[in-house]
């Protein structure tokens, strides 16, 4: 059978090859129409307002889709639904995605989110991010899928496949390193060559080369001192020649530093437009020579090929019918997430077998905490992965429409703000219920009161927790229920992950939900009745203490670790993070990586292999039997490990979720491949596994091993063919440098030249045994600046590559901050056959550098060469022209490009333009040459729109661009902009508007669900909640909205708090009578007001919610 499709997959390629060169002849025509200043245009995020961009959604691409073909790409935040124009489908959350450790609905999922961007018109899914849960108290741990890579790297990649086949591009992201949210846009991650290549970068490859995906999103911050949007060796020598993705690099949003280096690094489209983007610069800088053309065609082509990927609508030979059917919210969509949920969703402990509860039994059951009737969605779950579901399933919701009046449902209210009244309460129910079931943990919305809801109790992007200490009000809470019902007590948790360690113990059963999406709380429901049985398992280690992971920096456990990682933070346990890092110090977990308990039991039959010993290049086949030998169906993922025998150091190498019935028995196989045991070796600037033992364990968890084997590789796999290094200490002929060691940032030794005069020169010579285009990487420290990362970029030094004699390129090295930090640049080169001699050659400012080695990669491109542009307008203008909302200073009294606001105080005031009304951010582009950050106020037309802290720039040659946090609503026309020196003297280079995160508030309000919901039950005086898409006032029909109970009216207190509408009635509901809330169009507007015609947008439809009145 796999020979059969094996090949019919080989007579597929000649097809495949053939609409490949179809398409890149396509792509060529269309770059063939565009002159320089239009491919530089497209290089920065479209403006909203621009003729020809679209309408619905900010964030979008540039398009010149007249003459020359070019479309706009819609965008859309994506990890847990497609959150662009309203309502739609909301998944779950990375972690409890990868927790179902099922890559065909991982694929199902992917394919129902492209489905859902098709039916939004959206082209391109910010997602998936596939950063490694290295801290645990990073704030976007809920958005990652898993502390290990391989794991990562599978879940990737099958949500990869599945979005894309639906012609819908993703965003691989955060590349790389993004480990923490404290100071996310300038902290440094500073790790070793071997561990970025065996952990932090593992990922993205499998995303890409395995799973297919078309683009990746730059992080914020730096690696190794560089940010990494400025740095080539990632994004050109690994994403596209290395890796061969095929379509762009794109920055994450207002993240783009520079304009000719991040260029020349290979960040093809800054996101999103703004005025102030050092792109804006692109075309001035390729006309005076400081940005080569070629940067500019390769990031344009790639543009061009992924609106061909997508079939997106304006480009040649494409309609509407050529895209595939989408569908929003679809049942199929909600089966899927229901799915998603119940496979993720994890049996922590189960003491006595006290789940699944036994409904015939069942008499009462007290439903306790914060989360019972929570709804995480649509209130902007942290990071990018809100959404904005139709509706929501509680717990609460869910038990009761199982349950319905059989089983007496308690629900004591719960008060923050009276917590020992709130835990009085709780007592009181347990007491009187057959079970306590407890509903704790985090959430991801912000603090209502700070003093209660702290920012150590949430998920959110922008912010980590400062440790993982459970919140303490729920502590208690916890442990004054379990004192007075032993044996009765569950506590199901949502949000990822925090100690358990002081109150585990007294409870009886634990699940863990993370964030399951709108349809968690059935799935909640289920798995405590029994009608599904858990299969989720832990994608992390779960530690009973915070100071015993590898997140933790050593200083006092107690305080606040947010304090302690503001600059750089230190990778030094190398690989040795998660299980890796339990496993090398020998330590005891909480929860093992890989742990889940069933309603069932699975026995492991013997563990087979097919070979003991296999060579380079071959592979063996691993197979054991599981048995299902309890009494229910359940879902078992057998697990596989690669133990290296010299070292015992252990990693994740397979694994395969299989479903069987009582009684039934499967065989889980794997393929064995030495590439499973393989490991980085710099001198090789490849994998290389050597000859000798190594062991396979297969069981259920990492530290629950059923079966293991052990097989012999007969010699060390090659390296990288397309690979060659060069040690910096080998050449020869090197006149001002000297040879030195030292060590790594996790402590491995190497050797490295230093050049320590005003003209250094180090030679090598190198022999080539193929023609063709190769990349000179050199890897290198530059330790110039080491100060607040905010402050400055640091030094930059330089040198220049000669080929035999002759001048062939410039390489910048920028700042890595430490002398053990190593980071890389390249220049791209045309090598013959045979010996050639190559040098560095480093000026004066340049003194101190070291370089490690030489990396010589064979560049083999996928991709005809960019076609030349289209010739210019006649007369140029300059590219700073001033038409879309900016207002340069290019020149004043001192010649500068600049005004000065000498002292406090001290004020300027300008027109700002704006084509509609539409709510944007200010920018400032600033020089800020003091030690201190310059506060400034900013007004438009006269009402304060924020206030700005502008850092130091480090020179009065390095303007920074900084811009207010909230979006400020803009009239059409003309705007007056004034800027105040608050404290001290700035200097303002530009003003302008900013793209914000978001769509234009262009659709009228929407009622998405409500509480109670259609067809639930009140009690007495409870108020019914309406909960809206976007912040509401009451409209001219408000007076018309009626709540009755049977033929009675109720008179009622309508209370209106940003998104959320409450109707208190004034006296008690009748009971056991069906109540009606009936809502007029035009009853409520949107505060925020339709930005392109200036008025409200009142609720379109009626709404008619029917419930019933409880008996007390």
């Amino acid at each position: 059978m796999i020979r059969h499709i094996l090949l019919m997959l080989l007579a597929l390629l000649p097809c495949v090859r053939a609409a490949e060169a179809d398409r890149e002849a396509a792509v060529n025509e269309i770059l063939a129409r565009l002159p320089l200043r239009l491919r530089t245009r497209l290089m920065l995020g479209g403006n909203y307002n621009d003729p020809g961009q679209g309408k619905g959604i900010f964030n979008q691409t540039s398009a010149c889709a007249r003459k020359e073909g070019m479309p706009f790409l819609n965008l859309s935040d994506g990890p847990m639904g497609v959150n662009a124009l309203g309502s739609g489908t909301s998944f779950g959350s990375g972690l409890i995605l990868a927790s179902t450790w099922n890559r065909e609905l991982v694929r199902q999922v992917g394919k129902a989110l492209g489905e859902e961007a098709l039916a939004k018109n959206v082209q391109v899914i910010l997602a998936p991010a596939v950063n490694l849960n290295r801290d645990l108290a990073n704030g976007r741990t809920f958005e990652y899928f898993s502390e290990d890579p391989y794991l990562s790297g599978q879940v990737g990649a099958a949500y990869v496949r599945g979005v894309q086949s639906c012609d819908v591009m993703v965003t691989v992201k955060h590349y790389l390193a993004n480990n923490q949210e404290k100071n996310r846009n300038f902290v440094s991650s500073n790790i070793s060559e071997r561990t970025l290549h065996e952990l932090y970068l593992a990922p993205f490859r499998a995303a890409v080369v395995e799973g297919g995906a078309w683009s990746a999103m730059i992080a914020a911050n730096r690696v190794n001192g560089v940010f990494v949007s400025d740095n080539r060796y990632f994004l050109t020598n690994l994403l596209k020649y290395d890796y061969g993705m095929p379509g762009i690099v794109l920055t994450d949003w207002c993240n783009v530093r520079t304009g000719a280096v991040s260029a020349r690094a290979g960040t093809d489209l800054a996101m999103p437009y703004r005025s102030v983007s050092p792109y804006r610069e692109l075309e001035n800088l390729v006309r005076s020579g400081r940005l080569a053309e070629s940067a500019v065609d390769d990031a344009v082509q790639r543009l061009v090929r992924t609106a061909f990927l997508t079939k997106a609508t304006a480009v040649p030979g494409f309609t509407p019918a050529d895209r595939k059917q989408g569908g929003r919210n679809i049942a199929a969509h909600q089966a899927v997430a229901r799915r998603m949920a119940e496979e993720g969703i994890i049996l922590l402990k189960n003491r006595n077998s006290l789940l699944p509860l036994d409904e015939k039994k069942l008499r009462s059951l007290a439903l306790i905490g914060k989360y019972a009737d929570f709804r995480f969605y649509g209130h902007r779950i942290g990071g990018s992965g809100w959404t904005a579901p139709p509706y929501q399933s509680t717990p609460l919701s869910g038990l009761r429409s199982r349950l319905g009046g059989r089983v007496k449902l308690l629900t004591p209210a719960y008060d923050e703000k009276n917590m020992p009244e709130t835990r009085r309460r709780a007592v009181e129910a347990a007491r009187s219920a057959d079970y306590a079931v407890i509903f704790a943990g985090l959430n991801s919305r912000g603090p209502g009161n700070p003093a209660l809801n702290p920012p150590d109790v949430w998920d959110v992007e922008d912010g980590d927790r400062g440790n993982l200490d459970f919140p303490p009000e729920q502590l208690e809470l916890i442990r004054e229920v379990a004192a007075v019902c032993p044996g009765r007590v569950i506590v199901v948790l949502s949000g990822s992950v925090f100690e358990v360690r002081d109150w585990i113990d007294s409870v009886d059963a634990v699940l863990h939900t993370f964030y399951p999406g709108m349809e968690g709380g059935n799935a909640v429901a289920d798995i405590l009745l029994g009608r599904v049985n858990p299969s989720g398992k832990l994608p992390h280690t779960w530690p009973r203490r915070y100071c015993k992971t590898a997140g933790f920096v050593s200083g006092r456990p107690e305080s606040d670790q947010r304090e302690l990682k503001e600059h750089d933070v230190f990778y030094s346990e190398g690989s040795a993070i998660g299980y890796r890092h339990y496993d090398l110090r020998k330590l005891t977990p909480e929860f093992a990586f890989g742990h889940g308990l069933s309603y069932t039991r699975f026995e492991y039959g013997e563990f087979k292999l097919s070979s003991r010993t296999f060579a380079p290049g071959g592979t063996v086949t691993a197979a054991v039997a599981v048995a299902n030998s309890g009494r229910r169906r359940g879902r078992e993922v057998v697990q596989l490990y690669a133990v290296d025998c010299r070292t015992r150091a252990r990693r994740l190498a397979g694994f395969e979720k299989i479903e069987l019935a009582p009684g039934e028995s499967r065989t889980g196989a794997f393929t064995v491949d030495p590439a499973m045991f393989g490991r980085w070796e710099p001198q090789a600037h490849s994998f290389i596994t050597a000859a000798g033992e190594y062991e396979l364990q297969v069981g259920s968890a990492s530290d629950d091993i059923r079966r293991c084997g052990s097989v012999t590789l007969t010699a060390d796999t090659p390296p990288d063919p397309d690979y060659r290094v060069i040690q910096a200490e080998a050449g020869s002929g090197s006149e001002g440098v000297r040879r030195e060691s030292g060590r790594e940032v996790d402590g491995e030794a190497l050797e490295y030249l230093v050049f320590d005069t005003d003209c250094g020169e180090a030679a090598w010579e190198i022999d080539v045994p193929e023609p063709g285009e190769y990349s000179v990487i050199v890897r290198y420290s530059n330790d110039g600046y080491s100060g607040p990362t905010q402050k400055s970029h640091g030094p930059v030094k330089s040198g220049k590559l000669a080929l035999d004699g002759e001048a062939c390129g410039e390489y910048v090295f920028q700042n890595t901050r430490h002398a053990n930090v190593w980071n890389y640049d390249s220049v791209d080169v045309m090598l013959a056959t045979g010996k050639h001699r190559l040098a560095l050659l480093t000026p004066a400012e340049s003194r101190g550098l070291r370089v490690d080695k030489l990396i010589l990669q064979r560049i083999r491109r996928r991709f005809q060469k960019p076609a030349p542009r289209a010739p210019d307008a006649p007369v140029p203008v300059s590219a700073q022209e001033s038409g879309d909302g900016i207002a340069w200073f290019p020149q004043n009294a001192s010649g500068k490009g600049w005004t000065e606001l000498a002292s406090r105080g001290k004020r300027l005031t300008l027109d700002l333009p704006a084509d509609t009304a539409v709510a944007h951010r200010i920018a400032l582009r600033y020089v800020n040459d003091g030690d201190v950050p310059a506060p400034c106020a900013i007004l438009v037309n006269g009402v304060p729109a924020g206030r700005l802290l502008l850092p130091p720039t480090g020179g009065p040659e390095c303007p920074e661009v900084e811009e207010t946090a909230n979006t400020v609503p803009l009239t059409s026309g003309i705007n007056v902009v004034t800027v105040i020196a608050a404290e001290r003297k700035v200097r303002i280079a530009a003003v302008g508007r900013a793209g914000g995160m978001g769509d234009p508030d262009v659709r009228p309000p929407e009622l998405l669900y409500s509480r109670p919901a259609a067809g639930g039950t009140v009690t007495r005086r409870e108020p019914v909640t309406l909960y809206f898409s976007e912040a509401v006032e009451p409209g001219r029909k408000a007076g018309k909205i009626v709540l009755r109970c049977g033929s009675e009216m109720i008179p009622f207190e309508l209370v209106v708090e940003e998104k959320t509408v409450k109707l208190v009635p004034g006296r008690e509901y009748i009971p056991d009578r069906s109540c009606t809330v009936e809502i007029p169009a035009g009853a409520f507007i949107d505060r925020g007001h339709n930005p392109v015609s200036g008025e409200a947008n009142p609720l379109a439809a009626p709404c008619r919610i029917s419930f019933a009145a409880d008996v007390p």
